[in-house]
């Protein structure tokens, strides 16, 4: 096979070189994937049982850049892969496994009059990837995705039209799926000295089917969310300060429409959203917001007003002070109607000390009034938003509270607030787990949860509420915070007292609240050694507890690599609450310790070696937790070594489990 170049000579120098086909720089990789997942489990009155799994990977990828007469006029690239990859898999009491697979992948891109004022980019990508699973046989993910972008550049009206689409299919598991998504959307600008307005058109649908329905043209599993959405947004500076004088207007209407095999839900939103900042000279700030949010929908339709305004003054750097005034109401449809109105004010106080220290107090005080009249005994929660943060482990999500009490546990529903993430609901007992933490609840994401790490959920859920009741919440707070010496200590502590007062109605089904929390604490940071302690006191009518922390630790160099070393411990002693008598008096402690050791070795090899354990004793199961790890990374010129290794110990009550794991990455770039 030959390929033919018909250049074409520059008629002046400097000149972008021109010809039928151009071909930049050919870029190669080669990497290896070795990978090792080992796990032993023992349970009283049985035997010890293992299973082991090997994987090994073989990649090649190949990129070059190229141009059709000139680069000005059409320039991309075009890219391949391919995958080759075996896997052995054993378990106690049957027979090894062995599989091989392969993969194959390609992208292609096109950028026509990259520099002009109308430039425009496709692409194309196909893969079809051997996935695995740990301890269960792969399976093959087939994914052709296409995109395009046209920009049409100018100073007074920029626009730019993106197009997406995807479709991917499963092949090897018990339950096939094939998956589609399909988005679009517009984005105009316009910009002048006082104002920036932007308007955003977003059309998406994402649909999910086992390959099942595709022949015989029933699924039980079928589903489908296709949006609508129309966003407009203005700044509008008030003054040639922009920052000390604006408006912010958003408009948003947003028609979503889901399917989940015979039943569908519409939802419809209009949001209206106003945020004014308004500086009277440089100590006075005049802040107001106001947010109306409609919702109608196929379950109930809910009507939502926010306002907020608040008059703040900074006097020198010294005393800041605040007071503001907010109006809520909610409308549920044959549910509940709610509003709350408050006023209040803060007071916060700084001073500058000799030798380095420094002084901060501050006071709040809010008081609110809630009128609520609801249908029954119980009211609705709608989309209540929760982002996931990182556990004990930070690639696993930590568990989170939901905002009211009494929850009605049978109906929960999860969702991430992006289908495009994770398009059906998450599943009880497979993606997460229902724990009771005193009157409230907890939801705890599985170890093998698609729950990640920075996702955004939102959650239904019915909870026990007075059906009429009209009462008033006071709540007023202080806290002080003094460092002492460049930092080197620090001293702090607050109060937040609550209490809550009938004002007609009953509060028959669920009492209100008082309660008083305080802490204190301190902490010494010197050069090398850190250490500290808190205590927190909790009285309230639905809690009553106390809890007692301390941490040390230290960082320094040691032959030329760096040492970190932590100890913490936390007493939790929770006692009847007045709301809850029946309840039991517990006890609970958690110990940890670890640490790390890095350093630079042979020939510039990045070592890391780390250590953790955690214990939890008291009354709850006593658990104990440890592992081991260490990290290596090397680059020599083109050449990047990678290993990763951990081994881990856990310990429950009848149960004691070993797992680790081998990642070892070799790649050539070329």
């Amino acid at each position: 096979m030959f390929l033919i170049l018909l250049l074409l000579t520059a008629s002046e120098a400097g000149a972008a070189p021109r010809g039928l086909l151009l071909l930049g720089d050919l870029s190669q990789l080669v990497e290896f994937k070795y990978q090792l997942d080992g796990q032993q489990t023992k349970t009283n009155g049985r035997d010890k049982t293992s299973r082991m799994q090997n994987y090994f990977q073989e990649s090649y990828r190949a990129q070059i850049a190229y141009a059709l007469f000139n680069p000005e006029i059409l320039r991309g690239s075009f890219g391949v892969g391919i995958d080759f990859d075996q896997t052995s898999r054993s378990m106690t009491n049957s027979a090894s496994e062995f599989n091989t697979g392969s993969g194959l992948r390609y992208n292609i891109s096109a950028s026509l009059l990259p520099d002009s004022i109308i430039p425009a980019t496709v692409q194309a990508r196909s893969e079809k990837v051997h996935a695995q699973r740990q301890f269960q046989s792969p399976y093959d993910i087939t994914t052709d995705s296409y995109g395009a972008n046209l920009r049409i550049k100018n100073k007074h009206l920029p626009i730019t039209l993106q197009y997406a689409t995807s479709s991917s299919a499963t092949t090897g598991l018990s339950q096939d799926t094939m998956q589609d998504s399909h988005t679009f959307m517009a984005l105009v600008n316009h910009h002048v000295s006082f104002s920036e307005s932007e308007a955003q058109l977003t059309l998406s649908d994402n649909s999910s089917a086992p390959k099942s329905a595709i022949t015989s043209g029933y699924s039980v599993t079928y589903a489908e969310n296709q949006n609508y959405e129309v966003a407009l947004r203005n700044r509008l500076s008030l003054a040639k300060q922009g920052a000390d004088r604006m408006l912010l207007t958003t408009v948003q209407k947003r028609d979503e429409r889901n399917t989940l095999n015979a039943d569908v839900q519409e939802n419809r939103t209009f949001q209206v959203e106003e945020q004014l900042y308004w500086a009277f000279g440089k100590a006075l700030r005049l802040g107001g917001q106001y947010l109306l949010l409609n919702r109608d929908s196929t379950l109930n339709d809910s009507r939502n007003r926010d306002a907020q305004l608040s008059l703040s003054h900074q006097l020198f750097e010294s005393l800041a002070t605040r007071i503001e005034t907010t109006y809520r109401t909610t409308d549920i449809e044959n549910s509940s109607n709610e509003t709350t109105r408050g006023y209040g004010g803060s007071l916060n106080y700084t001073k500058k000390l000799p030798a380095e220290c420094e002084l901060q107090a501050g006071y709040g005080y809010l008081y609110t009034e809630t009128d609520r009249s609801q249908t029954g005994i119980f009211a609705i929660a709608i989309d209540e938003p929760h982002t996931m943060q990182p556990g004990v482990l930070p690639t696993l999500p930590a568990p989170f509270r939901l905002n009211n009490i009494n929850v009605q546990t049978p109906s929960i529903e999860i969702r991430n607030a992006n289908p495009a993430v994770h398009l059906l609901p998450y599943v009880l007992g497979q993606d997460y787990t229902i724990e009771s933490d005193g009157l409230y609840t907890r939801i705890v994401p599985t170890d093998t949860s698609e729950i990640h790490v920075g996702d955004n959920l939102l959650v239904d859920y019915s909870y026990l509420g007075n059906p009429q009741i009209a009462y008033g919440t006071t709540t007023q707070q202080a806290n002080v915070n003094l460092t002492l010496f460049n930092n080197s200590w620090r001293v702090y502590g607050g109060w937040l007292n609550t209490s809550q007062e009938l004002l007609k109605g009953s509060a028959d089904v669920v009492r209100l609240n008082d309660g008083t929390e305080y802490r204190i604490g301190f902490e010494r940071n010197e050069p090398i050694l850190s250490y500290g302690g808190e205590y927190d006191n909790v009285d309230s009518t639905q809690d009553k507890h106390q809890t007692y922390q301390a941490f040390v630790r230290s960082m320094r160099n040691v032959n030329r690599g760096n040492v970190t070393l932590y100890a913490t411990d936390s007493f939790t002693n929770t006692d009847q609450a007045s709301y809850n008598p029946t309840g039991a008096s517990t006890a609970t402690n958690t110990f940890g310790c670890g640490g790390s050791y890095s350093t630079r070795i042979y020939r510039g090899v990045f070592m890391m070696l780390t250590g953790q354990y955690y214990n939890t004793t008291g009354d709850t199961p006593t658990r104990n937790d440890a592992s081991l790890g260490a990290n290596f990374n090397w680059s020599y010129g083109k050449l990047d070594f990678s290993l990763i290794s951990q081994i881990n110990w856990r310990s429950l009550p009848g149960q004691t489990s070993q797992d680790e794991y081998i990642r070892l990455k070799v790649s050539r770039y070329f």
